[in-house]
């Protein structure tokens, strides 16, 4: 939805968040020259998932 919409960063941030192919990502953070905000999504997800919630305020 996210790439048909043209959301493209936001869609492979999806695709990466698990990190690792064999871990069900379709974007590998292996790949070379990816942006950082790959690699903190999907810290955010993992420590979301060990800790439970994970509160997040938009700043606005």
């Amino acid at each position: 939805m996210c790439m048909n919409a043209g959301f493209k960063k936001v869609a492979k941030m999806i695709a990466a968040h698990h990190a690792r192919t064999d871990w069900g990502a379709i974007v590998d953070l292996n790949e070379k020259d990816l942006e950082p905000i790959y690699y903190i999504v999907h810290h955010i997800d993992d420590l979301s998932a060990k800790f439970g919630k994970t509160n997040v305020a938009m700043l606005g």
